[in-house]
């Protein structure tokens, strides 16, 4: 590339240029083709620059679209618990179909347990306790639910001295004055007794239950 001087306003510009970039006089002579490996070092950087823009707007944007979907499956998974705990199970479902975010597949899992589960409680309801067996319906019962997965976990079984250690422990307190009636439901002879302690917390469930542990046999007793 040369610089050349137009004839008009005596300026210098590119002999590549078709006019004088100042007062547009046309170059005398004809313009001739540069071959690509004279192209100037300056407009490479500007289409490297260029590419570098659109790579970097594209991975903005697969970002965004990431991060938007990160966030409503958190959303979804915990809008699901919310209605399953409050026993509106169709809206869990909604909520949790598809989104694969953390335990969300034996989320529904349990929803569908709790389905049927709860089917299963009006049958015995609407049946009566006239014709009420608690062995035959246990085994119907587990035979329908034995379809849903499940988890294997761990946890510790107190017997012995050490439910003996537990029942000491609380020896030195005062007894509620529910203590009587929760004793004599334990020693009553009922069938398939079931009793559940609920309250907020701290307000002496746990030294209840030590409590009745002291009133128990401790050979035939066992603190899960």
């Amino acid at each position: 590339m040369a610089l050349i001087i137009c004839p008009e306003c005596g300026k210098e510009y590119s002999d590549l240029a078709s006019a004088c970039p100042n007062c547009a006089c046309p170059t005398s002579r004809p313009v001739r083709t540069v071959p690509s490996s004279d192209v100037p070092s300056h407009v490479e950087t500007s289409r490297k620059h260029g590419y570098g823009s659109l790579l970097a707007v594209l991975i903005s944007v697969a970002l965004v679209a990431v991060g938007a979907w990160y966030i409503y499956r958190v959303q979804s998974y915990n809008n699901g618990l919310s209605a399953m705990y409050n026993g509106e199970y169709s809206a869990a479902r909604s909520y949790l179909d598809g989104i694969n975010y953390k335990d969300s597949n034996l989320v529904l899992n349990d929803i569908s347990f709790l389905e049927d589960l709860e089917q299963i409680i009006q049958e015995e309801i609407a049946r009566g306790d006239a014709n009420f067996d608690i062995s035959a319906d246990a085994s119907r019962t587990l035979r329908k639910l034995s379809k849903y997965q499940t988890i294997e976990f761990h946890t510790n079984v107190v017997t012995g001295t050490g439910l003996q250690a537990l029942a000491n422990s609380v020896a030195k307190y005062g007894k509620r004055d529910c203590f009587s009636t929760l004793q004599k439901f334990v020693n009553g002879s009922y069938d398939g007794k079931i009793c559940i302690l609920y309250g907020l917390r701290r307000t002496g469930k746990t030294t209840l239950l030590f409590q009745m542990l002291s009133k128990l046999p401790i050979e035939k007793t066992a603190y899960i």
